[in-house]
């Protein structure tokens, strides 16, 4: 936990005491960015954001994380800066870095249990019948990736984490993408896209392998495909 804590005071300082510089998915200066992700089993997310310039943005974000236990609803309501540390602008590729952090409020709700069984999720309080418990908290989120992009391929390293005194909750993820033609600038890009994702914390530990198909086309950016035991996942992204 502590470790987290620091990557997000590290991670906010950055980005007042570096050059701002934002990268992708906010493509745009002046512009507004909305995005949507539902991983079957795992979250559901919403983010609102807004570029002043290419270079950095500021938002909001609505999480609910559905692998917390039976009788479980958790919900975090966040604020988020990001900032890109280093690009690399190649001849025909792009490399990028970029972190995020902020903070937010945790609602943990605890449904009635027909029979009082202690769980390691109850936060400490024991289930009481027929009575829902709830529990609210700063929250902490921090992350960050680096990735690198030629018009065919595409490798991407993330770590995302959410987190407060009583729980953590972190997903790891590998991608790698092959297109199969090189796509110009303002041109419709296709991708196909092996995605691994590594859950950790206070939830049931495990790793997905998503296979997914990925378009990009100037203001629209969609991504859409299932793991390997067949639970769908999908993103979308708009910019005004």
């Amino acid at each position: 936990m502590n470790s987290h804590r620091i990557f997000c005071v590290v991670g906010l300082a950055a980005l007042f005491t570096l050059t701002p510089a934002f990268g992708r998915p906010i493509l745009y200066g002046n512009s507004t960015t909305f995005m949507a992700e539902y991983r079957d089993g795992v979250m559901k997310e919403a983010q609102l954001s807004y570029a002043p310039s290419s270079r950095w943005s500021v938002g909001v974000g609505h999480l609910e994380l559905n692998d917390t236990g039976p009788r479980h609803e958790h919900e975090v309501n966040f604020g988020r800066l990001n900032l890109l540390l280093k690009r690399w602008n190649l001849e025909s590729a792009q490399a990028n870095v970029f972190v995020w952090g902020g903070a937010g409020r945790s609602s943990i709700t605890i449904a009635p249990s027909p029979t009082p069984e202690p769980s390691e999720h109850d936060h400490g309080a024991p289930p009481v019948p027929g009575v829902a418990q709830t529990f609210e908290e700063t929250a902490w989120n921090s992350g960050g990736q680096i990735d690198f992009e030629t018009r065919r391929t595409y490798f991407a390293a993330s770590s995302d984490a959410h987190y407060s005194s009583t729980f953590l909750h972190r997903t790891d993820t590998l991608q790698f993408g092959f297109s199969p033609y090189k796509h110009e600038a303002g041109t419709l890009a296709t991708w196909l896209v092996v995605s691994a994702s590594h859950y950790a914390g206070d939830i049931d530990e495990n790793t997905q392998v998503a296979l997914l198909l990925r378009f990009f086309r100037k203001h629209v950016w969609m991504e859409l495909g299932a793991t390997t035991e067949g639970k769908p996942q999908g993103r979308i992204m708009l910019t005004f």
